[in-house]
């Protein structure tokens, strides 16, 4: 948000004009605070369990018959794949909660 104040008015539009912005500042401030804890909330609501599905290998398509984690190392593209489906199954929302899982604790341990 740009703001500019006009110099050469008097002192009572300054105020005035400063007590604007403190209002747009207060509100803008409640609106992030707003916004930070809806994040929190849907974050919390996620629970993932770190081994939930570690061992837990593709039950069909280009990966067939390979774990969770063989395809997340070696081919972490296909998660950017999923993300894009329209309704990816029940299946392809497991592998992206590993997937997103095991990639936070991979920047843990940097």
């Amino acid at each position: 948000m740009v703001v500019s104040i006009k110099r050469g008015g008097n002192v009572s539009n300054d105020k005035s004009e400063i007590a604007k912005l403190e209002s747009k500042i207060a509100k803008l401030k409640l609106e992030i605070k707003s916004k930070d804890e809806k994040i929190t909330e849907l974050f919390n609501k996620l629970d993932i369990n770190d081994e939930e599905f570690e061992n837990e290998y593709f039950k069909f398509g280009k990966y067939k018959g390979r774990s969770f984690k063989y395809v997340s190392v070696n081919y972490p593209t296909y998660a950017a794949w999923i993300i894009g489906l329209q309704a990816p199954s029940e299946h392809f929302r497991n592998f992206l909660r590993f997937f997103y899982n095991w990639k936070l604790n991979e920047f843990n341990y940097i």
